[in-house]
């Protein structure tokens, strides 16, 4: 347990462990206390009514990093492709799957904005006033558009 707060609370902390090993767990523990109570009637769990926006997918950023291992696993990624979203997962039965996303597409574009990371696309999510989906991918290196209608769930 001590090893494990040396090394991941205090630097945190900013605190030179190395120097003063045992004086500052006390700051620790109190922080840990604070935290704790701060955290008393916090619910991740939505309020009754509140919903979420559900597409079906699991998703990743794409970085330059990215881009360069596809390429080398020969899956045809444009050179004018820079952003974008890779589409890691779709859920059965999901608005993706029905709406003909497939794993593998990379999201560039969702109602002409575009995407270049997936927060972008939480956050037109959170927009309730969308109700549609226009969402332009590249899949085998070809530009296609795709329809969806996200789903409000609790």
């Amino acid at each position: 347990m001590r090893m494990w707060l040396r090394a991941n609370l205090m630097p945190k902390l900013k605190c030179d462990y190395m120097m003063e090993p045992y004086k500052d767990l006390n700051e620790i523990l109190d922080y840990v206390k604070q935290f704790l109570n701060n955290a008393q009637g916090v619910s991740k769990v939505p309020s009754e009514g509140a919903k979420r926006r559900y597409v079906g997918i699991t998703m990743l950023t794409l970085t330059p990093e990215i881009i360069s291992e596809l390429r080398q696993r020969n899956q045809p990624v444009p050179d004018n492709v820079k952003y974008g979203v890779l589409v890691w997962k779709v859920m059965y039965g999901s608005p993706a799957h029905l709406g003909g996303l497939q794993p593998g597409d990379i999201v560039t574009k969702i109602n002409k904005t575009d995407i270049t990371s997936a927060t972008d696309v939480y956050n037109i999510l959170a927009d309730k006033s969308i109700r549609n989906l226009q969402i332009n991918v590249i899949r085998l290196g070809k530009e296609i558009a795709i329809k969806i209608a996200p789903e409000d769930i609790n």
